[in-house]
């Protein structure tokens, strides 16, 4: 059993090449060498070719070749290869769904906020954000709030966030919207197999 895991592991980047960018710590570039290589991956010297792995706070969707370092620590982690579409900036780009009454704000509101500060005004920590950027925040629908409601979440609660608080904000995120799908996926499994059940206690 233990020989046929390590099998699995030794396989699971088989054939990908990585290139791990300089936004990474030394740190974690060091960590991350050592789960690509002990799972079947190459770390790439060049970005040509290579998925080039970054912070998650420094997604952009104009840059579809970047991807977040958790991309590579989740799929070792679950044991299978995750969506690494839901590992890029498009993650925190597309217009978020409208839903009626007052909502409380989530991981994800609050990472779709500072993606969209960074990218439509290169955001720097501490940086005041005027109510003319929320009103635009709102018509592109950046969350499901008001751009007043935004401007006051902003400024009491993000403005202040240092970059490593920043980042554990978007890696919470890109962590809550891939586990949603796949929790739906097995309640929706769960479901057929008590359909079955049920119809083969009648028979």
């Amino acid at each position: 059993m233990a020989g046929a895991e390590a099998t699995l592991a030794a396989s699971l980047f088989n054939g990908m090449k990585f290139y791990l960018t300089y936004t990474l710590s030394r740190r974690r570039r060091s960590k991350l060498s050592q789960l690509i290589f002990k799972n079947g991956g190459v770390v790439s010297q060049s970005p040509a070719g290579a998925t080039q792995l970054v912070d998650s706070e420094v997604l952009d969707s104009r840059h579809p070749e970047w991807v977040a370092a958790s991309f590579v620590e989740d799929s070792v982690a679950s044991g299978e290869l995750q969506d690494i579409n839901q590992y890029t900036g498009t993650v925190f780009s597309t217009p978020r769904k409208q839903t009626r009454g007052r909502q409380s704000y989530t991981t994800e509101d609050d990472a779709r906020m500072l993606y969209f500060i960074k990218s439509i005004m290169n955001w720097k920590p501490m940086q005041a954000v005027p109510p003319s950027v929320w009103k635009i925040a709102e018509r592109q629908k950046v969350t499901s709030h008001s751009s007043q409601s935004m401007f006051e979440r902003f400024q009491n609660h993000l403005q202040r966030k240092t970059p490593m608080e920043q980042r554990d904000i978007m890696n919470k995120a890109l962590l809550e919207f891939n586990v949603q799908p796949r929790n739906s996926e097995m309640e929706h499994d769960s479901d057929d197999n008590l359909k079955r059940t049920h119809s083969s206690d009648h028979e």
